[in-house]
């Protein structure tokens, strides 16, 4: 039987520790630099979205709580290489389907489809970053927001991993999605999300299939973008509900008021509505243009309704003015 003395036991321990903390700087330091890089860059590119997202409580308990909010969805783009995956058809279409069946107080108007309103139809969304023609024609449709996305980028990418004779090379697909909200009565984006969702151990045959730009990999992916688009889906029905209902005037005539909303969204005769100036148009120094909310000005009482038009009465106010906005008086 051997025996250790207690400075060889120390000294034995000491080197044991040293093996141990060396493998586990090696591996965080050669294993993971590709992934961390990339997670880095994600992280710094959505972090505020997510900061925001996760603190946002939806608008509930006012006076507009169970008003419908309608929302218009431009077509999602595919600016990646491979167009036959058509995967921005498969996150939208997913989109849609869940906020269609879990948020109940928002109306999604697809591009595309006869309800589409009709002052958006021949409408492209701008590239650039000033929307306020595009919000000036939401305001008309009675719309409480627009969204827009896609899929940005579809690359295969070799990670190193694992430390000394264990150390191989691992290939994985990176997906690059685009999410846009717009609220109409400021311009602004109250949802932004740009992020990269990572593949792992992706079969063989799909990665050479991926290499020569063949759509077998279609199946495999798009279960991750369906599970994507249904996390996603909640964060755009809190953006869009944690703001309060907002309709426009559409014209003014004497003491009728007509305006861009009816009764499909559950607005009452009898209703009483604060109508505020259109506010002031200020420019960031990116050269985005945002709507500073104006001042009430007016009080309207809504006289009568039909499906997709309301017609108000004016019962105190006299600069109300078509664009002008309107919010269920408190």
């Amino acid at each position: 039987m051997l025996f250790m003395s207690p400075v060889n036991s120390v000294k034995s321990l000491r080197f044991m520790f040293g093996i141990v903390i060396l493998v586990m700087m090696t591996g965080s330091v050669t294993g993971c630099s590709t992934v961390k890089d990339v997670k880095d860059a994600t992280v710094r590119a959505t972090r505020t979205t997510v900061d925001t997202t996760v603190r946002m409580i939806p608008y509930m308990g006012g006076p507009d709580s169970g008003i419908v909010r309608k929302a218009a969805l431009f077509r999602f783009k595919n600016e990646t290489m491979f167009q036959q995956l058509t995967l921005e058809k498969v996150f939208e279409s997913k989109i849609i389907d869940h906020i269609s069946e879990s948020c109940s107080q928002i109306r999604l108007l697809v591009q595309g489809n006869p309800d589409f309103p009709e002052p958006l139809k021949s409408a492209e969304f701008p590239a650039g970053p000033d929307i306020l023609t595009m919000v000036e024609k939401g305001r008309e449709a009675g719309l409480n927001a627009i969204m827009t996305g896609g899929v940005m980028n579809l690359t295969l990418v070799q990670e190193d991993e694992g430390i000394l004779w264990f150390r191989e090379t691992k290939e994985r697909l990176h997906i690059q999605f685009s999410l846009e909200v717009f609220d109409m009565e400021t311009g602004a984006k109250i949802y932004d999300d740009r992020f990269v969702h990572e593949i792992k151990d992706m079969a063989p045959e799909e990665i050479e299939a991926f290499k020569k730009g063949q759509p077998a990999l279609f199946a495999s992916l798009t279960q991750h973008v369906e599970r994507l688009a249904k996390d996603t889906a909640p964060k755009i029905c809190s953006a869009i509900m944690a703001h309060p209902w907002t309709g426009y005037v559409v014209s003014v005539e004497n003491n009728r008021v007509d305006l861009s909303f009816g009764k499909n969204i559950g607005i009452r005769r009898g209703n009483v509505l604060d109508v505020h100036d259109s506010g002031r148009i200020v420019e960031n120094v990116m050269g985005q243009r945002f709507i500073m909310p104006g001042k009430k000005v007016g009080e309207i009482r809504i006289t009568r309704l039909d499906e997709k038009m309301a017609t108000g009465e004016i019962i105190s106010g006299e600069n109300i003015q078509a664009g002008n906005p309107v919010k269920l008086k408190k």
